[in-house]
């Protein structure tokens, strides 16, 4: 039994190079996947308030009462 424990340790040790690469690759694939997850939400997230928002903007239009004005310039061309 001790005996195959030793061997068990020595293939572990000679794999572990490419044990550890392995873990270090998948560690960082699943953070670029977290991130690009996030980056995703957080962009949806925006857009969406940006339509709601744009959606509630009514175009608003504006009257001018310019009758007094009119009167004015009418009152100088008559006095003149």
């Amino acid at each position: 039994m001790s005996q195959e424990k030793v061997d068990r340790n020595k293939a572990a040790k000679a794999s572990r190079k490419k044990d550890m690469q392995k873990e270090k690759t998948k560690l960082a694939t699943i953070r670029v996947c977290a991130v690009a997850l996030c980056a995703a939400i957080i962009g949806w997230g925006g857009y969406s308030i940006y339509q709601r928002q744009a959606s509630n903007k009514t175009a608003e239009t504006i009257e001018v009462d310019a009758s007094a004005l009119a009167d004015y310039q009418n009152s100088l061309v008559q006095a003149e």
